[in-house]
């Protein structure tokens, strides 16, 4: 096996250990269905399965490549494919609601993306936000796509 691999193996293994069943963040139930942006959490979701990452995402229109940061350390990156006509507008991360959280809480992250979402909304786009895990194993990637709705 190789360094990148094992490092990514257990980045997975920790995150699904850690984050998925004892944290608790439910970011998932709680975001999941918005009137003005879609959420998706494929990625999220495979490793909580003990899957494979995919490679992409809504339908080949968002590529997700695994970018090594030294030692163990490491995250996913969500980037538009020419197929999808997204663009990224944010690349940032959300943890839980706890006390030293700030601006990367979850309620404050999301409300902030909301609000972002709904302008753009009124300007004829739609919104997608891609969840992805990091070796942080507090804390979520998240990267915000828009286009113009189709």
């Amino acid at each position: 096996m190789e360094w990148n691999e094992l490092r990514r193996e257990s980045i997975n293994a920790c995150y699904r250990i850690l984050i998925i069943r004892k944290a608790g963040l439910s970011y998932q139930s709680r975001h999941k269905n918005k009137k003005n942006m879609k959420i998706n959490n494929e990625v999220i979701e495979a490793i909580n399965e003990g899957l494979n990452v995919p490679s992409f995402v809504e339908n080949k229109e968002i590529r997700i490549k695994y970018v090594a940061t030294g030692g163990w350390r490491g995250y996913y990156d969500a980037a538009p494919t020419k197929k999808g006509g997204w663009i990224k507008i944010e690349s940032n991360w959300i943890t839980g609601n706890w006390n030293d959280a700030g601006e990367n809480g979850e309620d404050v992250m999301m409300k902030n993306i909301e609000k972002t979402a709904k302008k753009l909304e009124k300007e004829g786009k739609e919104v997608l936000v891609v969840y992805t895990p990091t070796s942080n194993v507090f804390s979520i990637g998240l990267d915000v796509f828009a286009r113009d709705k189709k």
